[in-house]
């Protein structure tokens, strides 16, 4: 809702992220020219819409290179649709190098610290340590469980999303620590799929018992709802607007 109330890429640059996976995992179900196409067309788009969409092509191939690792022409016919996009990109690489070298882009953005990332993670699930509490509890519950062999876990499905939730966190953490710091919690919006991804599975897994499911989504809507009230009345945002009319006028 927030960054949904402005006009900058990040909206777009989740959802074109959440198109890419969708036509990812359809790809690697079937191979066939509607999903290679739709795959390409949004992966195409997300790279044009911001730097890190590097990061979600890197998750991706990382995750089809292990799955497909002993399927010669799996791999060649993925390298040839990858070859493909990186022949799209080449009109916007000269720009991209430009933006790189003028050391502005990123040069403002202070190294993360380790507020900086429970922030973070703090802004995901709108400022609200009850919904924080219950999800913890809640893994917690789900890993007991998996350790007790009583979740039957679809282990190829979960390791795509934990490596889309986490790896471009721990690269650019990584990065920002030793090079020019990347850091800043709405570049990692694309990752919010993953997260509710997972944690929507882990609630459907910890209990059989359908009312314990619906009592923990209930909790978690109505714990989210005083920071979307607050959200909606109260838009904190630059007045650019009015500095727009101001030079206008003046």
């Amino acid at each position: 809702i927030y960054y949904s109330q402005e006009a900058r890429p990040y909206s777009l640059f989740m959802l074109l992220t959440l198109f890419s996976f969708y036509f990812y995992v359809k790809l690697l179900e079937e191979k066939n020219i509607k999903n290679i196409f739709g795959y390409s067309f949004f992966t195409l788009l997300l790279l044009y819409t911001h730097h890190f969409s590097f990061l979600v092509l890197l998750v991706q191939n990382v995750y089809y290179l292990l799955l497909n690792r002993k399927k010669e022409v799996k791999l060649i016919h993925w390298f040839i649709i990858q070859f493909v996009l990186g022949l799209m990109f080449l009109p916007w690489l000269p720009i991209l190098i430009k933006q790189i070298q003028s050391n502005r882009l990123y040069s403002w953005i202070p190294k993360p610290s380790l507020f900086d990332i429970l922030k973070t993670f703090d802004v995901f699930f709108n400022n609200t340590y009850f919904l924080l509490i219950l999800i913890f509890i809640v893994l917690i519950i789900f890993v007991v469980k998996n350790k007790k062999n009583k979740i039957k876990t679809d282990r190829y499905g979960l390791s795509l999303i934990l490596m889309w939730a986490f790896i471009p966190f721990i690269i650019v953490i990584i990065y920002s620590l030793n090079f020019v710091s990347l850091y800043h919690m709405r570049y990692f919006i694309f990752t919010l799929p993953a997260f509710y991804i997972f944690f929507a599975w882990c609630i459907s897994e910890v209990s059989n018992n359908t009312l314990i499911k619906t009592a923990i989504i209930t909790t978690m809507i109505i714990s989210s709802v005083p920071s979307i009230i607050y959200q909606f009345k109260h838009v904190d945002k630059d007045d650019w607007r009015s500095i727009s009319m101001f030079i206008k006028e003046n």
